[in-house]
């Protein structure tokens, strides 16, 4: 599965992860129609989870990374959250997406901050979250 989700031919696209590879038949490249390859935050923070489940720390990261960046840079974009994302231009809405949609488009970032909380306060019980917490993110310019 691991290997499905990191093919760039398949699901890595420019924001992970989508609803449907480039690998199938119905994918769509322009804006995901909605499932057919757009990101959808839920979804995504549920694949992360199954990742450190299953001890794959770098990727979880790297796939949680991915989506809280795109998500900014759609935001900083639009001034806005959406109830999907483009999988292939990552600063843009899904397609049919509705705009100013926290409702599960917050559940990413909101899980994240809870698990990061629960590592500073029992980082015995949950090692894979420190280890994701205490990786640098990457440089970004502040928000104004």
């Amino acid at each position: 599965m691991k290997d499905h989700l990191f093919d760039p031919a398949n699901f890595k696209t420019p924001m992970m992860v989508p609803t449907l590879g480039r690998k199938s038949a119905d994918y769509d490249g322009k804006g995901g129609g909605y499932w057919k390859g757009s990101v959808w935050i839920p979804t995504n923070t549920m694949v992360v989870k199954g990742l450190l489940e299953y001890g794959y720390l770098a990727e979880a990261r790297e796939i949680a990374s991915n989506g809280l960046e795109g998500m900014f840079q759609t935001w900083k974009k639009t001034g806005t959250l959406f109830e999907n994302y483009d999988q292939e231009k990552p600063e843009a809405p899904g397609g049919s997406s509705k705009a100013d949609f926290v409702g599960w488009t917050g559940v990413q970032p909101i899980a994240t901050l809870i698990h990061a909380k629960a590592s500073n306060t029992h980082s015995s019980r949950t090692p894979e979250l420190s280890a994701i917490r205490q990786s640098p993110l990457p440089n970004r310019d502040p928000v104004r």
